[in-house]
C-alpha cells in the first residue's frame, strides 16, 4: 500500500468509528450473525456443523484432513467393475450361442 492509500483507509476507519459504526470479523449462516470478533477455523468449523439439519459425516467424524478417496479403494472397484461386466458379457455370449444353435 502506498502512503495515500493507508492514509486514506486510516480516515476512512476514524470517520466510521466516529458514526458508530464498528467493523469486526463475523460468522453469518443462514442470515444469522453467530459470532462476530476473533474467529478460529476449529470454532467456525463447529458452528457450520450445527447449522446442518442432517450433521454430514466430515463434522461426526472430525476428520478434516481427509483427501478424499485413496487409491486402493479406487482400484477395487475398477476391479469388482470389470469382473462384474466381463461376467455379463460371458452371460451374454454364451446365451446368444445358444440361440443361434437352436
Amino acid at each position: 500500500m502506498t502512503e495515500n492509500t493507508t492514509r486514506i483507509v486510516k480516515d476512512e476507519y476514524e470517520m466510521s468509528l466516529k458514526a458508530g459504526i464498528y467493523y469486526y470479523p463475523a460468522l453469518v449462516i443462514n442470515n444469522y450473525t453467530v459470532v462476530r470478533g476473533t474467529l478460529s477455523a476449529d470454532y467456525m468449523f463447529t458452528m457450520l456443523c450445527r447449522a446442518y439439519n442432517e450433521t454430514p459425516y466430515v463434522c461426526i467424524s472430525g476428520d478434516t484432513n481427509s483427501k478424499g478417496i485413496s487409491f486402493g479403494s479406487v482400484f477395487l472397484i475398477l476391479l469388482i467393475v470389470s469382473v462384474l461386466a466381463a461376467g455379463v458379457i460371458y452371460y451374454c455370449n454364451k446365451k446368444s450361442k445358444k440361440e443361434l444353435q437352436q
